[in-house]
């Protein structure tokens, strides 16, 4: 049993089998829940490493709760540099699956409102309007990236969102087991590759090293257009760049709520150091 953003609970049932619970925040709609089972069904059928879903949204409490077959964790590996190209094939196989689905949109919890610089923080102990003083500097880095996101229409459909090796798991192999799949949102392949090569080796841990570097970052990118047979274009690096810096003021931005008077943390740390020239690369 654990608490984060929901509350999930392995359970043994009186059929001998093994399930997994996930209850949801009430802001988890049935219609994105219903989405995002839907999404991961399909990548468990295709033969992607997902838990099988068993029950699609239902009432529990005050949210809604789904049901999943209990997948084993294989253990987190390392995710060293020479780990890049199977985090990104893992993450093309999973687009490949998703783009092939025609689902009708939803909102994600997740999602900024209209004109909104960030969304609702994914946790109650982030608290963004209390600690804007000191955070100028990184919500300009992330207007300006939204400014370069936003000019770019790209085609849009639901994939797997957070791509951390806190919820993937793989090694030299190939991928071993996806998690997490209430992070399902309607994006574009960009966007997506971008928020991943951001973030694919980040166990969650406090005390990781810095976020990937711009040149890991571009690396990423250029797997991915490996994986799939086809780089991307223009238009594409250029949402990609500018979602993985978004992604890094909107972690930054989780640290300074933290630690408002503080100038360490990961993220704010590689803003400072590459905010500049992941901005120029979009």
């Amino acid at each position: 049993y654990i608490v984060s953003v929901g509350c999930v609970a392995g359970l043994h049932l009186d059929d001998g089998s093994d399930v997994v619970v996930k209850v949801h925040q009430p802001r988890w709609s049935h219609g994105f829940l219903r989405r995002a089972v839907t999404v991961q069904g399909a990548c468990a059928v295709a033969g992607l490493p997902a838990p099988r879903p068993l029950l699609g949204p239902t009432p529990c409490g005050a949210g809604l709760a789904t049901v999943e077959a209990y997948l084993a964790d294989p253990g987190a590996v390392e995710p060293t540099r020479d780990l890049l190209r199977v985090s990104a094939a893992g993450l093309a196989a999973v687009i490949e699956v998703s783009r092939t689905l025609d689902l009708a949109p939803a909102p994600q919890p997740l999602d900024r409102p209209p004109g909104g610089l960030y969304p609702q923080p994914h946790s109650p102990l982030f608290d963004f309007d209390a600690t804007r003083c000191g955070a100028e500097w990184i919500d300009d880095l992330a207007r300006r990236s939204l400014v370069v996101a936003e000019s770019i229409e790209l085609p849009r459909f639901s994939t797997h969102t957070d791509w951390a090796a806190r919820n993937v798991r793989f090694d030299a192999d190939g991928l071993r087991a996806i998690y997490d799949w209430d992070s399902v949102a309607a994006t574009t392949e960009a966007a997506a590759v971008g928020a991943a090569a951001q973030t694919w080796r980040s166990l969650g841990r406090w005390d990781e090293e810095t976020a990937p570097a711009a040149d890991e970052v571009i690396a990423y990118i250029d797997a991915y257009g490996e994986a799939r047979g086809r780089s991307f274009d223009r238009d594409e690096r250029r949402v990609a760049a500018a979602t993985a810096l978004w992604i890094l003021a909107y972690s930054a931005r989780c640290e300074h709520s933290l630690a408002p008077d503080g100038h360490g943390g990961r993220c704010r740390t590689r803003l400072r150091q590459d905010g500049d020239l992941l901005l120029r690369s979009a």
